[in-house]
């Protein structure tokens, strides 16, 4: 779920802070390979990995 500019403003940060939170979650999730993510979902929710694979 993503945060609205005034939900960040009501946490006291800045739009350009904002941008920087964001910035450094998108090169997160980029930075899993898919191998990863069925990794994270089998120790999260054993039965979904099934989905998955």
């Amino acid at each position: 779920m993503a945060l609205t500019l005034a939900e960040y403003a009501k946490m006291g940060y800045s739009a350009e802070d904002r941008e920087k939170i964001v910035d450094a979650f998108t090169v997160k999730v980029a930075f899993f390979r898919q191998s990863d993510w069925k990794e994270i979902i089998e120790v999260c929710n054993p039965k979904r990995s099934e989905l998955v694979s």
